[in-house]
């Protein structure tokens, strides 16, 4: 969504204006206002100002339970308390005998450059969170544990003034240090000013427009305190442009608390991360609904055991392994005697339970690396991997036989059948699974025709 012309012209305003004046006030160098007691009580009224900003910023977080509008009132929390040292420190107004150390402007210009660092970090870190972040910490507790700590350290740098760093050089300019402190400061507001108005752009949401503001009002004011020395024009002026960024929180926090225009802020960067994190979520769920689908697919839904599907898929692979082993497999190929009569007898809810049991049976009968399956309806398949010779698969095949041959109980009904089976040797028999499978089938179907319940090995007689 683009910006309104109405808004175009306020931001190049802001930016504007505040130039042009400095460039008017450094053409008066040599005018200085040195007003200790103006400065001392201007101060203290723009921290008054910057209290209710971060009260408002609070009184809004409570509505919204937004952690970003939490931020915003810690920051400006942070600056009543820096800015109002900054104000009680000033030279010639000191509420403390703090004006006899050697190093009072020092720490009078370092709470001043403190309290826009501050700002700037927590503008930074909220543009930076993640959106619809929450925490279950309880946030009134960090609020004043916060500003215990704030206060506590500004008293302390008051009592122990030699352990601030040298902020001012002996002709007035900022050393090294403080340069610094001024550069990562307007790094730090360039970014949440970006971010700021991105989101502006998209949402068109009216309290944020007021954040870009301050975040100008704010760079421009570290940039004059660069350029200036104390009591200068344009230090005033910076002064002024500093107590205007708070007027422009202010106002959009009002317009948040009033209007049905709520902060809105919209991290684009954090957004593509949701969006990320649920693509990853559907993906992660496809993978998962696949895979019981392929279960599903591969596994008979009666008895859990692996269906032809499975066999097929997986016995490729079975056949490969061996021929490169040089291993036998066998191959029965069971059909169930007598199965029809008590599903007929008994009804079908017996007949499934009646499979299930032979299921288990035929899991019972064989080692753990040799697979049952259910092939449908009452045939079944047994494949034996490790085969030393043929009286390993006789030994496994009559026990399976006595097995099904025993009454199975069922709901308490004895149900009486026998077992079909043929046998199959790979790779005497074929070194193709559909070829091995097919003549199983034809020795069970041999055993079928002659007498039933017995096995034999594919082309052999009768046992």
């Amino acid at each position: 969504m683009n910006i309104s012309r109405k808004h175009i012209a306020l931001l190049v305003m802001v930016t504007t204006i505040p130039m042009i004046l400095g460039y008017i006030f450094t053409q008066y160098p040599e005018v200085h206002w040195n007003a200790p007691e103006f400065h001392y009580y201007y101060i203290i009224l723009s921290s008054i100002g910057s209290l209710f900003v971060g009260i408002f910023a609070y009184k809004e977080y409570t509505k919204s339970q937004d952690f970003k509008i939490f931020l915003l009132s810690i920051g400006f929390i942070g600056i009543t308390i820096f800015y109002s040292m900054h104000g009680f420190v000033t030279p010639g107004k000191s509420i403390t005998d703090f004006a006899q150390h050697a190093h009072h402007i020092n720490a009078f210009v370092f709470f001043g450059d403190l309290s826009r660092y501050w700002i700037g970090v927590f503008l930074f870190f909220l543009v930076m969170s993640t959106r619809n972040t929450t925490y279950s910490f309880n946030k009134l507790a960090i609020f004043l544990i916060v500003i215990l700590i704030l206060v506590s350290f500004s008293l302390v740098a008051v009592q122990f003034p030699d352990m601030i760093p040298t902020i001012k050089d002996e002709n007035g300019r900022d050393t090294h240090y403080a340069e610094l402190i001024k550069v990562v400061t307007l790094v730090l507001l360039g970014v949440a000013c970006t971010r700021f108005l991105d989101s502006y752009r998209i949402l068109n949401n009216t309290p944020i427009l007021t954040l870009v503001i301050a975040c100008i009002l704010i760079m421009e004011t570290v940039v004059l305190f660069m350029l200036s020395t104390p009591w200068s024009l344009l230090w005033w002026m910076a002064h002024n442009l500093y107590l205007l960024s708070f007027v422009s929180v202010g106002f959009g926090l009002y317009m948040s608390n009033h209007c049905s225009e709520k902060i809105e802020y919209f991290n684009i960067q954090s957004q593509i991360n949701d969006y990320i994190n649920q693509l990853n979520e559907k993906q992660q769920e496809l993978l998962d609904t696949n895979q019981k689908l392929n279960e599903l697919a591969r596994k008979d839904p009666l008895t859990g055991l692996p269906n032809r599907n499975y066999i097929n898929y997986y016995m490729g692979d079975i056949l490969a392994q061996k021929k490169k082993a040089n291993a036998p497999i066998a191959i029965l190929f069971i059909d169930l005697d007598g199965f029809k009569s008590v599903n007929d007898q008994h009804g079908h809810d017996i007949g499934d339970k009646l499979l299930k049991a032979v299921a288990e049976l035929l899991q019972t009968c064989v080692r753990a690396n040799d697979i049952v399956s259910r092939l449908g309806g009452d045939e079944f398949l047994v494949i034996l991997q490790e085969v030393c010779n043929r009286k390993t698969v006789v030994i496994v095949t009559e026990r399976i036989m006595e097995s099904l041959t025993q009454p199975i109980q069922v709901d308490n009904k004895n149900c009486t059948i026998g077992a079909s089976i043929g046998i199959s040797m790979y790779p005497q028999d074929g070194e193709e699974f559909e070829q091995l499978i097919r003549k199983a089938d034809v020795a069970m179907y041999w055993v079928k025709e002659n007498g039933k319940n017995a096995y034999s090995f594919y082309g052999e007689t009768v046992k």
